[in-house]
């Protein structure tokens, strides 16, 4: 038996067998120098310089999941393995060395997650962890957990599954206890770390983007603080910045007149001035508004509200703000993650007048100007640096308007101008550090902010400016799921970092057109950039986001073929929707959850790849009746995907290949009543046999013939 080595000095306690021992004689047994087996807080002598006594600790009322404490007498059963599991990792460890005391914290957390799971469940034992329970508990642990795999990586998944590991290690010490451990290795074989990886990377797929819903008024509140408001606020930081400090200033004398002075440099005086702009600065008014779009600073609000004082934290309130709406804004329309974002220069290029690190490249085609940042890629490329392109707008060759993402690089070098020249950063966005709730000083160092950081910041700018509360509970995407309740509830609680790239891929695939025009146009574009630009097949980070939300809107669309109410048409959409029948028989019995998980295995099992149009959805299995491939003459092997060059609504919509459905409706609408009136005007002064006329004629029944299969009353739309 292993002495008990805990001590950091390396002191050794008396080494004693715990096993074999009555209740009353181990409530007595020195667990460390510090503490017994018996109290319910475990103290570690941990003599690290500056280690928090919190990672030497096991608190064994540690908090569960839902609430309880590990010490309510429903879980006592639980307690009594878990202090007897953790004492023989001190007393006779399989690995032969006991934990640092350092450690215990971890050691806790690890317990905290699983004992958690089980009392979901109502799992007591360790014994109960069959193969099969296992296999549900990697399954559940991204949404058990939920966090977000890009900031956080596999280090959480490692913690949830290491207790796994030392439960079934620790098997031979926790039967001399009288407790069964697991009844095979949990991982068969494999190491807690190689199964957190693989977790981390489902987990990424497995985040869902924004439903519409939310993105919609996510999306469209920046855009909107980036327009006429974002004017307002570059005023304010020319305030805060105070050019006229050891300048020649005009003042009020006093005698109805005024006189010249020079401003002081002071703090004191300095902050009178900003005072006297601050309370008299006027926010303008959106057109169409009767009111300014933001209260004064100065306004009382409240009868108990503070008059004086407020108007430096309102301030800050609003820099935060704009700051978050920048980076919304760039997340969700150019599909970058969170570590490139803050990757990002300072500065201003004074000869383009765009941000520093962003070109114009003319397109393949020659039509179009795009506007693209390289970044430096780490992760995912086995720690050599790799630099990748993101596009963030295009425009027309010619053309004179930058696009939002550009713009809200532009208005963060504003944001950021008083504290850029004393930073100890090149980044662009800074971490604030602010003080009760005001804007540093221009003084002070400031440097790159943590990720995390910016999150929680972007969670609190969803919760205080994005009103959800007329939402239904339900989302179109997943009915009867009230998948939009936490964000009613919560605000912006539910909100994750990677959830904007999903977004990004999900309106690149099909553009929702409740967006605000400048944030549809954007996404026109990029879509448009994943057929005529190389740079989404250069950088892996796009494929890979867009490979993964076209799974999700796969097996949503298949899902609501089984089970929902919606039409679908098209060639492809009659045989699948034959196929959905036989789906329901056998899956109609079962839970949500595996009936979504049914109809993903089948998506799967049938390789079955959607390629998203405006007009219509792809499936390329009748390989032979590709439309677009037999124009060109495409060798059927290479038939994998769409021809993106010879696709057209006229070929998609009579194509064995395509499925329409509700999204398509808004294109098949707007084509009908285009044309339907085009014909009218035609009709007295053209031919009938007139080749232009032919054409309009028959894309206007076609659009008709669509949008009846569809069950609209297109009588009524004429």
């Amino acid at each position: 038996m292993s002495k008990i080595l805990i001590e950091s000095n390396g002191e050794d306690l008396t080494p004693r067998s715990p096993y074999g021992l009555t209740e009353n004689q181990l409530k007595d047994f020195p667990v460390s120098t510090l503490s017994v087996f018996g109290q319910m807080r475990w103290k570690f002598a941990n003599r690290t310089p500056g280690a928090a006594a919190c990672v030497s600790t096991i608190d064994w009322a540690l908090k569960l999941e839902d609430g309880s404490s590990l010490t309510d007498k429903r879980h006592s059963t639980r307690l009594f393995w878990a202090k007897r599991f953790v004492l023989t990792l001190i007393v006779s460890p399989a690995s032969g060395q006991a934990p640092s005391p350092g450690s215990f914290g971890r050691i806790q957390r690890n317990l905290t997650c699983l004992i958690s799971w089980m009392s979901l469940h109502g799992l007591s034992e360790p014994c109960e962890l069959n193969q099969k329970i296992i296999d549900l508990y990697i399954q559940e642990l991204p949404t058990f957990l939920n966090t977000d795999p890009e900031l956080t990586g596999e280090s959480p998944y490692v913690d949830a599954l290491t207790a796994l590991i030392h439960l079934w290690n620790q098997r031979s010490a926790l039967k001399k206890f009288g407790i069964k451990s697991l009844p095979a290795h949990p991982f068969k074989g494999l190491g807690a770390i190689t199964i957190a990886r693989s977790i981390a990377q489902k987990a990424r797929g497995w985040i869902k983007p924004l439903p519409d819903e939310i993105a919609i008024l996510i999306l469209n509140k920046a855009a909107s603080l980036l327009s006429a408001p974002a004017q307002d606020m570059s005023k304010l930081v020319k305030i805060f910045e105070d050019h006229e400090a050891g300048q020649i200033v005009s003042i009020d004398n006093g005698r109805g007149g005024t006189r010249s002075q020079v401003a002081g440099k002071g703090n004191a005086a300095r902050i009178n001035r900003m005072k006297r702009a601050l309370n008299s600065f006027q926010f303008s008014k959106i057109e169409g508004d009767t009111d300014p779009w933001h209260q004064p600073l100065d306004e009382k609000y409240g009868d108990n509200a503070p008059h004086t004082s407020m108007r430096f934290t309102r301030l800050a309130q609003l820099w935060t703000a704009f700051r978050d709406a920048c980076a919304i804004i760039i997340l969700a329309l150019s599909g970058m993650r969170m570590c490139e974002l803050l990757g990002i220069k300072a500065g201003v290029d004074p000869t383009t007048g765009l941000p520093k690190g962003v070109r114009i490249e003319r397109s393949v085609t020659g039509l179009f100007e795009w506007f693209v940042i390289r970044t430096q890629l780490s992760k995912g490329t086995n720690g050599f640096p790799k630099e990748v392109d993101w596009v963030l707008g295009m425009r027309p060759v010619g053309g004179s308007e930058i696009p939002i993402a550009v713009n809200a690089l532009l208005f963060l070098n504003t944001l950021y101008a008083p504290w850029q020249q004393n930073a100890s950063t090149d980044l662009l966005i800074l971490g604030m550090e602010e003080v009760y709730g005001k804007l540093p000083t221009k003084s002070r160092i400031l440097r790159g902010i943590y990720a995390s950081t910016l999150t929680r910041s972007i969670k609190g700018f969803i919760s205080s400016w994005v009103d959800f509360s007329k939402l239904p509970d339900n989302s179109k995407r997943l009915p009867g799921q009230s998948e939009l309740v936490p964000w009613k509830k919560t605000g912006g609680v539910p909100f994750k970092p990677t959830a904007l790239r999903k977004t990004w891929a999900s309106f690149t695939i099909r553009c929702n057109p409740k967006l605000l025009p400048v944030i549809k146009m954007q996404f026109h574009h990029a879509q448009l950039a994943t057929t005529e630009s190389a740079y989404i097949g250069n950088n892996p980070l796009y494929q890979e986001v867009l490979d993964s939300v076209n799974v999700q809107f796969r097996n949503s669309m298949i899902y609501e073929m089984v089970f929902g109410t919606s039409t679908f048409s098209g060639q492809m959409g009659e045989q699948l929707k034959k196929e959905a029948k036989k789906l329901k028989k056998i899956s109609k019995s079962l839970a949500l959850t595996e009936r979504w998980k049914t109809v993903a295995d089948w998506c799967d099992a049938n390789r079955l790849s959607f390629f998203f149009n405006p007009y219509s959805t792809c499936n390329p299995t009748r390989k032979g009746d590709m439309r677009c491939h037999n124009q060109s003459g495409t060798p059927i092997w290479l038939r994998n995907k769409p021809n993106f060059d010879n696709r057209s609504p006229q070929l998609c919509a009579g194509c064995k290949c395509g499925i329409i459905d509700a999204s398509h409706k808004p294109f098949w609408s707007e084509r009908y009543l285009e044309y339907s009136q085009i014909l009218k005007d035609c009709e007295v002064s053209r031919s009938k046999d007139d080749n232009g006329f032919a054409v309009i004629r028959f894309r206007t029944d076609q659009a008709r013939a669509v949008l009846r299969r569809m069950g609209e009353d297109v009588d009524a739309m004429a």
